[in-house]
């Protein structure tokens, strides 16, 4: 967890033209900042340039925290702000940030430290944010201080999600994904009724901001460097600014203006978003802007709340059709529409490792540091010797060695059922797309599938060398292992017991264990000594990974991105 360490200071910005007196009341620009790390106020919202505009600032420590995004909600005095793993809210919030009773909070523990928009649904009191690495889109209340009230709410087809703009008066949600190809999508504020909006001539859109007044939404291309706006339909797209050799990394709309900032260039500039000529512009000296934000407390608007008059047990958004209920990650909702009960004992996303007679899950944000409750399921009277997931029917499959047979048991009812008599198993894996369990039988060498529709058992391999450390690309029906031997590699072999071969020779490996595919980069990982390294299916594209993992005994990788990050999970 980061700590805040607050140091006022006051300073000037030297600008260039005339003095601008501001405008009364508690409304002004807020920046994050890098390096050092700063919550930067301009106590006015420029409108053209200036020889002077006041600020004021407050460090954080340690400085070297990512500040990403902010957001805000006026009418309470609330400034929230991504910092590292979690989201804060800054109570009793002024422009002038000199409130003696001003304090911070910790609204949500958990979100990936990359970068990923903010933002705040002003009328139902909802907070939004984007996970890069873990490829979804979340909410939750932003007043519940309990921090495992969230639902993710966007997660199938996104890769990279990293801008985000709310209109919660329309109901509406607009987010880019930027991998493989940059896009920008357009959703109901619940995730449904989505539909992208702008998919040509897109490099990387980091930042969305919107113009619910005509319905305008903006955003500024990192690889194109152009500020440019489109109707909610992604009809009428201009090009409002071409930015030479500047990266505009922030961005807010307010009163027919776009507040930018960039960190390479250290500039803070407002463009007219009618003409899209340059207002001002300000150097930035005291550290990197990396995100922009007008905060104004003087805004009144007058809007419909639908979710005032319902009655929802965790949370509630305005959709277009009206108030919708929404129960947090591993709740379903009620035939009322309005209550949720538990749907599982286990989270919705997790990790699942098991001993001999139970299976125990961590969830999801366990990744990012989210302090969650450890949820256990016992089975008595077994001895789990291996065990892999249906996540879509939510069961484990699992070997009991005690009873040398093969069992399904229900996440949800809890049931467990025998499946098959086997003799031996390790390394038990389910193919979800033909419906099949592989498995490792020690006792003659060999690999098994069971058919799970039809109840049937039968050899895929036979005869190999002590085969060990099963795995499988389900979607391209490939198996990897590695056979027992001193002499070791990465064997790859087919679903349907055609001739396998070596993938990675012996010359290139020490002692490979734990073998793993990931979906998300189509690459096999393997401990190898104190190292981790991976693969292309083939064998080709050998990589080392600077970890060390020194005693362990197997690892998962968790959704690989574009540039080669990961999560790891490392068992001794």
């Amino acid at each position: 967890m980061f700590f805040l360490h607050f140091i006022k200071f006051l300073a000037i910005i030297n600008a260039y033209g005339y003095l601008c007196l501001g405008i009364s009341g508690d409304k002004g620009l807020i920046i994050g900042m890098w390096k050092p790390a700063l919550i930067f106020t301009v106590t006015e919202i420029p409108r053209s340039p200036a020889n002077y505009y006041n600020n004021v600032s407050k460090s954080l420590t340690p400085s070297s925290v990512p500040l990403t995004s902010i957001s805000s909600d006026p009418k309470n005095n609330v400034v929230f702000a991504s910092i590292g793993d979690s989201i804060f809210a800054f109570q009793n919030f002024t422009i002038w940030q000199n409130e003696s009773s001003a304090s911070f909070s910790v609204a949500f523990k958990g979100k990936s430290i990359p970068l990923g928009q903010i933002a705040f649904d002003y009328i139902s009191n909802n907070l939004y944010w984007c996970d890069s690495p873990l490829n979804w889109i979340a909410m939750k209340p932003a007043y519940v201080d309990n921090i495992t009230i969230y639902k993710i709410i966007v997660y199938t087809d996104l890769k990279q999600p990293e801008g985000i703009a709310l209109d919660p008066e329309d109901g509406l949600m607009f987010f880019s994904d930027n991998e493989p190809k940059s896009r920008i999508q357009k959703a109901s504020m619940d995730g449904k009724n989505r539909s992208v909006i702008v998919y040509t001539s897109l490099i990387r859109i980091l930042v969305l901001s919107v113009d619910a007044t005509n319905n305008l939404l903006y955003w500024a291309d990192i690889g194109r460097q152009t500020l440019e706006v489109s109707n909610y339909d992604g009809s009428n797209r201009l090009v409002l600014r071409r930015n030479n050799n500047v990266d505009v990394i922030g961005l807010h709309y307010s009163q027919n203006m776009l507040h930018t900032v960039s960190a390479g260039s250290r500039v803070l500039f407002g463009v007219d978003t009618i003409s899209g000529s340059e207002l001002y512009n300000v150097e930035v000296t005291e550290a990197q802007p990396f995100t922009v934000h007008v905060y104004d407390a003087e805004v009144s608007n007058s809007y419909n709340d639908s979710c005032s008059t319902h009655s929802c047990q965790h949370m509630c958004v305005n959709s277009p059709t009206g108030a919708t209920c929404l129960c947090a990650e591993d709740y379903k909702l009620s035939s009322d529409a309005m209550t949720c009960t538990e749907h599982s004992l286990f989270y919705e996303k997790g990790f699942i490792v098991s001993n001999a007679t139970a299976f125990t899950m961590l969830n999801v944000h366990s990744v990012n540091g989210q302090q969650d409750t450890i949820k256990y399921l016992s089975v008595p009277s077994v001895s789990i010797e291996a065990f892999a997931v249906d996540t879509n029917l939510h069961l484990i499959y699992f070997v009991d060695s005690n009873s040398n047979t093969l069992k399904e048991l229900s996440i949800v009812t809890r049931q467990t059922r025998t499946l098959a008599s086997i003799l031996s198993a390790r390394d038990l894996v389910f193919d979800w797309i033909g419906n099949l369990l592989r498995w490792i039988d020690l006792s003659q060498s060999n690999i098994q599938v069971f058919t799970i529709n039809s109840g049937t058992i039968s050899t895929i391999y036979s005869g190999l060398e002590q085969p060990v450390s099963l795995t499988v690309d389900a979607h391209n029906g490939y198996l990897f292992w590695i056979p027992g031997t001193s002499t070791k590699s990465n064997l790859q072999g087919n679903w349907n017991g055609s001739a396998h071969g070596i993938i990675v020779s012996s010359a290139n490996l020490d002692n490979p264990s734990s073998l793993h595919y990931d979906v998300t980069s189509h690459r096999i990982y393997w401990l190898d000594n104190s190292r981790i390294k991976s693969s292309m299916i083939n064998g080709f594209d050998i990589k080392t990974y600077n970890r060390n993992t020194f005693g362990a005994t197997m690892t998962i990788v968790y959704k690989v991105d574009i540039n080669g990050a990961y999560y790891t999970f490392t068992f001794f």
